[in-house]
């Protein structure tokens, strides 16, 4: 196959590359993800719908190491026609879900039927979240010891940020997020060197620090309180229950890498 003809691959051409197929045998579906991590993960969601009629095939669109692996150069190369019955798009929902269309590419992945989305900000809310924390760290320590309550702690955590949540979410809802990016958001609900010890001390130094954020926002933004209010229905609506970090220990200092995660 000359690289030409990889390059508009569609879900045409799987289709009738199924019809050349014996009768008897089960129709492949491509599933195109972001990079290699994804893999495992969409392999195991659609294995579970496999059946004697079909079978899903999850891989990159490229084998290059040089492909850009992110979801917007994956579906910019799967969307329009290209996508359908016999190939279908895998993605990360990172913002776009919560955006509810308010971008080209958040009305592609909640309009076309063919483009599969987390409903979690990515793979690792599902892989890593507060429920479950404990278990990851039998399987890395050998010890069932009890000695954090991850779920409370996130609980505590996840309410404090998430004033703060919608904000960021109305910024990029109404189109002016250079006001108030991911990354400042990031920035704001990092907790720094964590210690299990003084979890008190450091909610309460994060809850200072967005009060104080959370009043210049409303002293810079004095008509939006209506429109705050209903994007925070939304996102209730949306079933988003708690905010956490990705919740993976390096050292003594949390990743200020956040995550939000849909209940």
């Amino acid at each position: 196959m000359s690289r030409g003809l990889k390059e508009h691959l569609s879900s045409s051409y799987f289709e009738a590359a199924n019809r050349m197929t014996p009768k008897k045998a089960r129709r492949r579906i491509v599933a195109y993800v972001e990079s290699y991590d994804d893999i495992f993960f969409w392999r195991t969601v659609l294995g579970s719908f496999e059946n004697t009629n079909l079978y899903f095939e999850v891989m990159l669109p490229s084998k290059e190491n040089k492909l850009e692996r992110g979801k917007k150069a994956a579906l910019m190369s799967l969307i329009g026609e290209k996508v359908g019955n016999d190939m279908i798009a895998c993605v990360d929902a990172d913002y776009d879900y919560l955006l509810q269309g308010a971008t080209l590419l958040s009305k592609t992945i909640l309009n076309n039927p063919f483009v599969f989305h987390t409903y979690a900000y990515a793979i690792e809310n599902l892989q890593c979240f507060a429920g479950g924390l404990h278990e990851v760290c039998v399987a890395a320590t050998l010890n069932d010891h009890f000695v954090f309550d991850f779920t409370d702690f996130f609980s505590r955590y996840s309410r404090i940020v998430f004033p703060l949540f919608v904000w960021n979410i109305w910024h990029y809802r109404t189109g002016c997020y250079s006001e108030f990016t991911l990354t400042d958001f990031n920035r704001m609900i990092d907790l720094g060197r964590f210690s299990i010890h003084r979890t008190d001390e450091l909610l309460e130094k994060l809850r200072n620090r967005i009060d104080h954020k959370l009043r210049q926002l409303r002293q810079r933004h004095t008509n939006a309180k209506t429109s705050w209010n209903e994007v925070k229905a939304d996102l209730l609506r949306l079933a988003l229950r708690q905010i956490q970090l990705i919740s993976i220990f390096k050292a003594t200092t949390w990743p200020t890498h956040w995550l939000y995660q849909c209940l």
